[in-house]
């Protein structure tokens, strides 16, 4: 399969975005399959760059072009683009003509070292100079800003955003505030997908107690779940019994089985 790589055919993965599988000619009792640029993937690759490179007006950081994108109903193979797909766009050598093939050790997952790559030559869909200046500017960009402290809160996990579906964690900050998780709805693809609701914590825990006293907790509810539980568990120490006597572990004739 290395040796398969080197010559420029591909070994059955799946493609880089951009480029799909084409035939090549017969290659002994096989056909031939390279990379070649697909059609309307390859001119989404190209428009990336050219966003990114202010080739459009400003120059867009990579959450900026995920968000555009959704907003134009652009999508990543059937998917909304975000923060991570761009990034992979913008720094995947395919789109430059070489394409590394063993990247990621089959058994572990894990990727490997770089000089055990294999690099395969294939069609560019932007030129490399454009590619290095984008390496170039995503190695210059601003650090990250210090990640604010998240903890779990009442609702934490189970409040869930109307706008993406996201699950909503407790922010530390001045009365803390309910938010998106990390790495979804708004922080990954965009206001175009989701506004980034926050939620006050104290109001939001107060009418969900509040809802929970007075229609779980009352009386008659409380009766009514204790004496479900006791019938399941009833039912549940009688079957187990029953099995005791079917694998003749038990007497049936024995008396605390009886009682």
């Amino acid at each position: 399969m290395r040796e398969n790589a080197r010559q420029r055919c591909c070994n059955g993965a799946p493609p880089p975005f951009g480029q799909r599988i084409a035939e090549a000619g017969p290659k002994g009792a096989r056909v031939k399959k390279v990379l070649v640029p697909a059609d309307t993937e390859g001119a989404i690759v190209r428009r990336i760059f050219a966003l990114h490179l202010a080739e459009e007006g400003v120059p867009l950081v990579v959450k900026a072009i995920a968000a555009r994108l959704n907003r134009e109903g652009v999508r990543f193979r059937g998917r909304l683009f975000s923060t991570s797909s761009v990034h992979r766009v913008l720094t995947g050598e395919s789109a430059a003509g070489t394409h590394y093939f063993t990247r990621i050790d089959s058994r572990t997952r894990r990727q490997k070292l770089r000089g055990d790559w294999v690099a395969m030559s294939v069609p560019p869909i932007v030129p490399r100079d454009m590619f290095d200046r984008v390496r170039e500017s995503l190695a210059r960009a601003p650090p990250t800003a210090r990640r604010r402290a998240w903890y779990r809160g009442r609702l934490s996990g189970l409040a869930v955003c109307a706008g993406c579906g996201a699950r909503m964690i407790l922010r530390t900050g001045k009365g803390g505030r309910y938010r998106c998780t990390p790495g979804a709805g708004c922080a990954l693809h965009g206001r175009s997908v989701c506004a980034g609701r926050r939620l006050p914590m104290d109001p939001l825990d107060a009418a969900v107690t509040e809802a929970v006293a007075e229609q779980v907790l009352r009386p008659e509810r409380q009766d009514a779940i204790r004496a479900a539980f006791v019938s399941r568990e009833a039912e549940g120490a009688k079957a187990r019994l029953m099995r005791l006597v079917a694998t003749g572990a038990l007497d049936p004739e024995d008396a605390a089985l009886v009682e």
